[in-house]
C-alpha cells in the first residue's frame, strides 16, 4: 500500500537518498535546494513523499507561492526550469498527483504547476511550448573543439584575439555576476532575485556550483552560474553587457 505524507526535516537523509537513486532527479530535488528556497524567500515548502513498506517510493516537492500577477498557486519548483514528480511507478505517480491536487484545493491555490522532466499521461493540461537543449560533450578538449561548428570556433577565436579572459570561482565572483545580471534584468523590466539567493546557492551547493566570468582587461562583461549534477552541467543564470 502506498502512503503519501508531508516529509519533515528529519526525513532529509531518506529524501536525498531516494533522489540520488532516481535516474531523472535534478539538483533542484535535493533537500539542500528546497531548504535554500525557504531560507531566502520564506515561501511555504510542502515536500510530499510516498512510502511503501516503510521505504520511499516517490517524492513531489511543492512550494506555495503568492504573486500579485499570478495569484496563489502551488509549483514544483519555482525559479528554475525543473522539478515535478520522481517515483517508482505510475501508481505512485497518481497517488502523489491526487494528493497534490487535493492540497491545492485545501490551500485555496488557483492552480498547480509541475515542471516535470518526463511526460505524465494522466496530467490533463500540458504546456509543451518550451524545449531543453542538450549538448553532448566529447571526452577530450581537442575533440570538443572540432565538434563545434566553424562559426562558433571563429567567434571564440575573435574573443581570444580581443584579449578576453575567463575566471572561474565561487564567492569571489558573485559580486561581479550580480552586477551584470541585475543590470540586465532591470533593462528587461524584470524584477531581479536578491543577491542572497545566489550567495546561498554557492554556500549550500559548494561542490557543484561555480561562477564563470568573462573579463575585458579588469572589467567584467559577462557572467553565469553553472550547476553540475551527475554527468550534466546546467547554466540556469547568465548575462552579459
Amino acid at each position: 500500500m502506498t502512503c503519501v505524507t508531508v516529509a519533515i526535516s528529519e526525513d532529509a537523509v531518506a529524501w536525498d537518498a531516494y533522489v540520488a537513486s532516481h535516474p531523472h532527479a535534478t539538483p533542484y530535488h535535493q533537500h539542500r535546494w528546497l531548504g535554500l528556497l525557504t531560507k531566502v524567500f520564506s515561501h511555504r515548502l510542502i515536500p510530499l513523499a510516498a512510502t511503501r513498506d516503510g521505504s520511499y517510493a516517490g517524492v513531489f516537492p511543492l512550494v506555495l507561492m503568492n504573486s500579485r500577477i499570478f495569484g496563489r498557486f502551488l509549483v514544483s519548483l519555482p525559479f528554475v526550469n525543473y522539478g515535478g514528480l520522481l517515483t517508482d511507478s505510475e501508481e505512485v505517480d497518481r497517488s502523489l498527483w491526487l494528493q497534490a491536487t487535493a492540497l491545492a484545493k485545501e490551500v485555496k491555490a488557483n492552480f498547480l504547476e509541475a515542471r516535470h522532466v518526463q511526460s505524465h499521461s494522466f496530467v490533463a493540461l500540458r504546456k509543451q511550448h518550451k524545449v531543453t537543449m542538450i549538448l553532448d560533450l566529447v571526452a577530450s578538449i581537442d575533440g570538443q573543439w572540432q565538434a563545434f561548428d566553424a562559426k562558433l570556433r571563429n567567434q571564440i577565436r575573435k574573443a581570444q584575439r580581443s584579449g578576453l579572459t575567463v575566471r572561474m570561482g565561487e564567492a569571489a565572483e558573485i559580486r561581479g555576476f550580480y552586477e551584470v545580471f541585475a543590470r540586465n534584468m532591470r533593462d528587461l523590466g524584470t524584477p531581479v532575485y536578491s543577491r542572497q539567493f545566489f550567495e546561498e546557492i554557492l554556500s549550500s551547493l559548494p561542490e557543484t556550483s561555480t561562477v564563470f566570468s568573462v573579463y575585458s582587461q579588469q572589467t567584467i562583461i559577462a557572467s553565469g552560474i553553472a550547476l553540475s549534477y551527475r554527468d550534466t552541467v546546467q547554466v540556469p543564470w547568465a548575462a552579459s553587457h
